[in-house]
């Protein structure tokens, strides 16, 4: 049986957070970039500076699990940074107390939106070459492949602290 998701906009944009309604899982999704034709506007974007206010407010409601989705370049994959907290916030999180921790690392989409033309086709030309030296396993997917390994995560994987690289975001996505 899935559970049913009930969103919670928790505050608008650059504003305070409230908060948290008592619940068994959060699920924090960062990301900056707005959709280009603008459907996106309604919602509030968390960016990393949100990730601590937010587990503090899940904490405090009662949240056992806790989910965070954080993109991370396919370089920085490569290196096996994200095997373990890359910033503050997440080792911060970790220390609340949850009983079940998830950081899901997909492969952020490395295509540049803004500049002179000239830039974009650089940057193009540049991501074109980047995708065909990054191994199969750490290109981007698709966000149904992240949700799908997001929501059964937290109860598939048991209490404790998880990392999902992009590398096992497929595995995780057919558990």
């Amino acid at each position: 049986m899935t559970p049913k998701l009930q969103p919670f906009v928790a505050g608008p944009s650059g504003g305070p957070w409230l908060p948290l309604p008592a619940a068994d899982d959060v699920f924090c999704c960062l990301g900056d970039e707005r959709s280009y034709h603008r459907r996106d506007q309604a919602y509030r974007a968390v960016l990393e500076s949100d990730v601590t206010p937010i587990a503090h407010s899940a904490a405090a409601g009662g949240c056992r699990r806790f989910v965070l989705v954080a993109p991370m370049a396919a370089f920085l994959q490569l290196a096996g940074t994200g095997r373990g907290f890359t910033s503050t916030a997440e080792a911060t999180t970790a220390a609340l107390g949850f009983e079940t921790i998830v950081f899901v690392r997909p492969t952020e989409n490395d295509r540049k939106r803004e500049g002179t033309w000239l830039q974009r086709a650089a940057a193009a030309w540049i991501g074109t070459l980047a995708h065909y030296l990054t191994p199969q396993q750490l290109q981007p997917v698709t966000s149904k492949t992240v949700a799908a390994a997001v929501v059964g995560a937290p109860w598939k994987l048991g209490p404790g602290i998880h990392v999902i690289g992009a590398e096992n975001l497929q595995a995780a996505a057919a558990m």
